[in-house]
């Protein structure tokens, strides 16, 4: 049975136990109880380092969601573990602006597994709260990240004579600086009161990731999943310590560009790089991280490869 085989006939807690165990030979389970959790998809790019002693690097860009994007099935589930695994999931404005369809939901057809394993395996009852790093006031309350946040209605009441919830909300913060926080907190309190929906506004005179890390962190034990683009999460492997104790870094291997045969003239070489450069930064979110930075502040803790993507666990040192 291949991987993606497995992901899709898992039904249940145990499922995804056996799964990870059986990919990764590692515990991952144990790296998401809690901390800083970053999943990112990449594609690498060699470069040449102007250093001392020039030598070769390897600089991971992340992949930009898009519809010719590489697409694995594998990937798709170690987002959607991150999901299930947190009580937090740090994401920007940009990506809920960019981003119509984006919740913090597992993604079909994984979701009733991991939600299972969340509640069998973490004993976390409650969904994940989303926290929206924006500073700009114009948020669209129909997106549906803030529809999922409404409190459903009651239900028939059961056996026991108390009302039953349709569904649980998923709570948003929209963490933000103190100059657009009065105009969000107008904008949420008319178009999504509190006594229907689980939305609200943090300020913070610092607004960044790292000051959004610590909200969430005020939470004892709390696993906070990063799911913001490379320059918001950078700033997270700037601090030191950095800020991030695993990273799950999905590695796309196979060609960014249409597959040609080498040219034989140096004119046609030239127009083949050109294109080849062109199709890195159509297919590029951004520069990521060098290997060599997560040689220096990284254990590489397990790995499994698949078809031309490849999946690493990272654990940072401290």
């Amino acid at each position: 049975m291949s991987w993606d085989e497995w992901l899709l006939s898992m039904h249940g807690g145990q499922d995804v136990e056996s799964f990870l165990l059986s990919a990764f030979q590692y515990d991952v389970t144990s790296r998401l109880r809690s901390g800083v959790v970053h999943v990112t998809s990449v594609f690498p790019v060699s470069v040449t380092v102007a250093h001392a002693d020039c030598f070769s690097d390897l600089t991971y860009h992340t992949i930009r969601i898009a519809p010719r994007s590489p697409k694995s099935i594998f990937d798709a589930f170690m987002l959607s573990l991150t999901r299930a695994s947190a009580d937090f999931v740090i994401a920007t404005g940009k990506i809920v602006r960019c981003e119509p369809d984006y919740t913090v939901e597992c993604l079909s057809p994984f979701g009733p597994a991991l939600e299972d394993w969340r509640t069998s395996v973490l004993h976390r009852a409650a969904p994940p709260q989303s926290v929206v790093l924006t500073a700009q006031p114009d948020v669209d309350v129909s997106h549906v990240l803030f529809q999922r946040a409404k409190k459903p209605l009651p239900s028939t009441q059961n056996a026991c004579g108390s009302e039953e919830l349709r569904d649980k909300p998923y709570p948003v913060v929209l963490f933000t600086n103190a100059q657009v926080a009065p105009q969000l907190e107008r904008l949420i309190s008319s178009s999504l009161p509190s006594d229907c929906s689980c939305v609200s506004v943090q300020a913070h005179p610092q607004c960044s990731i790292s000051t959004a890390v610590d909200y969430c962190l005020k939470r004892p034990d709390a696993t906070i999943s990063i799911e913001a683009g490379p320059r918001s999460s950078l700033d997270l492997y700037r601090c030191r310590p950095i800020r991030v104790d695993t990273l799950l870094l999905s590695i796309y291997h196979g060609a960014v560009s249409d597959t040609q045969p080498a040219p034989a003239d140096e004119e046609s070489k030239c127009a083949m790089h050109v294109q080849s450069a062109s199709a890195v930064l159509a297919m590029s979110a951004g520069p990521f991280l060098t290997q060599h930075f997560l040689d220096q502040y990284f254990q590489l803790a397990a790995r499994c490869v698949d078809g031309d993507w490849e999946f690493r666990v990272y654990a940072a040192l401290r």
